[in-house]
């Protein structure tokens, strides 16, 4: 938003992997005859309730279990954005939401690793020096 804060969603308990767990704004995969934009786009307003225009910042692989229920693997590709409206979350999909300054999650996360999804602790980790140029400004 204006004030650089991230907006992070906590997944819903109808999730299967990383129930109520703090993540990134929005996930989706691919949708067949649609762009990596497109798709985000449409995940967003489904989620979220809103579209922004969105910047690609990167691309990770990670792979990761959760108890004895699955894993994932996944190559998954980082998009920023700005939006400053209102927030419309499904609550199928997301249990709460807020917006945070970098510092601040940078801060929960080290305390309470737990609390977050492990690709999201790989996104802030892998592309701090992207988010750094937001970090000294809040």
């Amino acid at each position: 938003n204006k004030q650089k804060q991230l907006l992070i969603q906590k997944r819903s308990k109808y999730k299967l992997l990383w129930p109520l767990y703090w993540s990134n704004t929005c996930c989706s995969h691919l949708i067949k005859n649609k762009s990596l934009k497109e798709t985000a786009k449409k995940r967003l307003k489904e989620e979220l309730g809103f579209d922004c225009s969105l910047k690609k910042i990167g691309t990770f692989y990670y792979k990761a279990s959760f108890n004895d229920i699955g894993v994932e693997k996944e190559i998954c590709t980082v998009l920023i954005g700005e939006y400053n409206g209102k927030i419309k979350p499904d609550r199928k999909e997301i249990a709460d939401y807020k917006w945070i300054s970098l510092k601040e999650l940078k801060k929960d996360i080290s305390a309470h690793p737990n609390k977050y999804t492990p690709w999201f602790k790989i996104e802030i980790e892998k592309f701090k020096k992207y988010f750094q140029k937001y970090e000294n400004q809040n």
